[in-house]
């Protein structure tokens, strides 16, 4: 079967040509050139003494060797025998692979972060995903499909909401957002990480094509491309200010490495979906037609042989499959349903595929109940019902927390007022898309936030009674969120994302006479976070002016003069942010980067002097952002109540076949 057969026209034994030639045709690999039917065979047997023109010499008592005819017999029976084989395979083709699925677990006390990040490696061998480890530090894990237990690779803390991850065509390295300001990829053979490049925004989604280019999506842009082997990144497309265009995000390159599929995202429904772009075009001038509608990103799954792959798509909860030809850009067919019950984050699918697997969640309730906690980070109540809760904001009086609720539909987000001695809660605004960030004013009569009703967050203000609308509080260009109102109600300390979307300098809004903002300092670096002390003599924030983010105090005396700013003070000494003070002025508390609460004891008297940092305790898995009483016994935390039972993902090898047998 592997060489070709030996001769057997040895001249010693004599054998006509004629019976090399028939014997070595019954041998023939190619099912075509052998013989037809063992009656074509009998008859070229039957002739060859005839057809040959020789007499064949005798030798011993036979003309030709048993065993010869041995040999021909052989023969004969291969060729009727490899002719029912293929006339049976022509009538009754093999059945398709069966489908095997089987569950893989994450490793004990190893938690999915929020989002659950995860993508397949090409070659369908490892899943990188995202996930805490037991000493509550999220990074990236591989599970390898031959091996029984997930590893992690060190040194790749992506944060508790890290963005989707991708891989390298040759599956040996991932990219995932770093918990910083970079985008880095990790081997995952060596454990090696390097980073890419300043990531202009949250890199919502990613595709490295056999020539090296990395593109990505942003929350707030168009799409980048930058070398895999590290650089600058540069607009790959541009957001369409008159199609009402969000964001691009979630690319996914086709085999010829140059065309790839995107998501846009608008404000227009009949002009959000699935998008073909060209690394060959300019970012102003890609393709405006839609191929698929959807709110969600796809997957492009090519094919052994080169030819139309498979896209694989959301619909509801149901993933689906449908040809499509990379070369001609087009369907190929209809749509076939994979698989039930897939669930999703945002605009993500909770799926990722190659030729032999598929590996998806299923829905998981991401709902999160506000929880008090003690000092000690034990629970002492839930308050309010479960949804999808974020950014709880205790009132000044300590009766009321505003928060962000999330809705069904991808983008949108309102603010809501729950009552704590009541239990009840009372929908705040009702504008498009979405709504966050809510500050309380001094008194608690009025609630700023920012909404991106309009493109980029803008702030609004409305009384906390609903007694009025909103109001337009500051408008620009950039992306703003609020962080702080002045104990005296006299400034409102803001963050403003710069050209790059992703580092935020501190902004200062008056709020009395003529409103205009003055920047707080100027840095290259990122700051936020900022809170003013109770005394209105100090702000505490975070920057990652010393390579990591640390929490900051420095004195504010309400001026555009940034001089009077150069003292400053470091709190934390092993990284932390979100810094919140005591009301009396004498204790800090932030969180640090293992997400521990720290607590800090400060004298604000001149000079300036701050203890060593102690822990509180630790910050359950998941949580989101807090808040906390003015007194620091108690702190409100959206804790996720999803279920241990959900940390697994499912896989689901020869999944082709649901498509064959539909």
């Amino acid at each position: 079967l592997r060489t070709e057969p030996p001769e057997i026209d040895d001249p010693a034994l004599h054998i006509p040509p004629a019976l090399n030639r028939i014997v070595h045709r019954c041998l023939e690999k190619t099912p075509e050139q052998r013989f037809q039917s063992s009656k074509d065979l009998g008859f070229a047997l039957d002739n060859i003494s005839g057809s040959t023109g020789q007499t064949v010499p005798v030798r011993g008592a036979s003309a030709i060797p048993r065993w010869l005819w041995g040999v021909g017999a052989l023969a004969a029976m291969c060729l009727v025998a490899a002719t029912l084989v293929v006339t049976r395979l022509l009538e009754n083709p093999p059945a398709a692979p069966e489908i095997v699925r089987f569950q893989v677990h994450l490793p004990d006390k190893v938690t999915f972060t929020s989002g659950a990040s995860f993508a397949l490696s090409p070659d369908g061998r490892h899943i990188a995903f995202s996930a805490f480890s037991p000493d509550n530090n999220a990074g990236v894990w591989i599970q390898d499909l031959d091996a029984t237990e997930a590893r992690l690779i060190p040194d790749t803390a992506t944060g508790p909401q890290p963005p989707p991850f991708f891989w390298s065509p040759d599956s040996r390295f991932v990219v995932f957002s770093h918990a910083s300001t970079k985008l880095r990829r990790a081997d995952v053979q060596s454990g090696a990480v390097q980073d890419i490049c300043e990531k202009p925004g949250p890199p919502i989604g990613g595709s490295w094509n056999n020539n090296g280019v990395v593109i990505f999506g942003s929350t707030f842009s168009g799409l980048w491309k930058v070398p895999a082997a590290g650089g600058t990144p540069v607009p790959l497309t541009v957001l369409d200010a008159s199609r009402q265009e969000r964001q691009h995000e979630l690319p996914s390159f086709l085999p010829d490495g140059r065309h790839f599929l995107y998501l846009r995202v608008s404000k227009v429904p009949d002009d959000t979906g699935i998008y073909v772009g060209s690394l060959d075009a300019p970012p102003d001038h890609q393709n405006e037609k839609r191929l698929l509608a959807t709110g969600y990103g796809v997957g492009y799954v090519p094919s052994s042989d080169r030819k139309a792959g498979h896209l694989l798509f959301l619909r509801d909860r149901t993933l689906m499959a449908q040809t499509f030809d990379p070369d001609k850009l087009e369907f190929v067919g209809d749509p076939s349903p994979v698989v039930d019950q897939v669930g999703s984050v945002f605009e993500t699918g909770n799926f990722s595929a190659s030729g032999t697997a598929l590996v998806y969640r299923s829905p998981t309730a991401r709902n999160t109940q506000l929880m008090w906690l003690d000092r000690r980070g034990k629970s002492v109540g839930t308050v309010g019902d479960a949804g999808l809760i974020n950014s709880p904001r205790v009132s000044p009086d300590g009766n009321r927390v505003a928060y962000q609720k999330s809705s069904d539909v991808p983008g949108d987000s309102d603010l809501w007022l729950l009552d704590l001695a009541r239990g009840t809660s009372l929908r705040f605004t009702f504008g498009p898309r979405a709504a966050d960030f809510p500050v309380w004013s001094p008194d608690g009569k009025e609630i700023v936030f920012a909404s991106n009703r309009d493109g980029v967050y803008n702030l609004y203000r409305k009384p906390a009674d609903s007694s009025k609308d909103e109001e337009l509080l500051l408008k620009s260009n950039e992306n703003k969120r609020p962080y702080a109102w002045s104990p005296d109600g006299r400034f409102l300390v803001y963050g403003v994302f710069s050209g790059n979307l992703v580092t935020e300098h501190l902004w200062v809004l008056p709020m009395q006479g003529e409103h205009t903002p003055f920047a707080l300092s100027r840095t290259r670096f990122d700051e936020s976070a900022a809170q003013f002390s109770p005394d209105g003599r100090w702000l505490a924030y975070e920057s990652n002016e010393s390579g990591r983010y640390d929490v900051y105090a420095r004195e504010f005396k309400g001026s555009a003069n940034t001089s009077e700013l150069s003292k400053k003070w470091v709190i934390s000494n092993e990284g932390g942010h979100l810094p919140r003070w005591r009301a009396d002025g004498k204790e800090l508390v932030y969180s640090s980067l293992r997400a521990n609460m720290m607590s800090v004891d400060l004298d604000t008297s001149h000079p300036f002097r701050a203890s060593a940092p102690r822990d509180l305790f630790v910050i359950p898995v998941g949580a989101g952002t807090g808040s906390a009483s003015a007194d620091l016994k108690r702190f409100l935390f959206p804790v996720s109540v999803e279920g241990k039972g959900s940390q697994s993902f499912t896989v689901m090898l020869n999944w082709t076949s649901a498509l064959k047998s539909r």
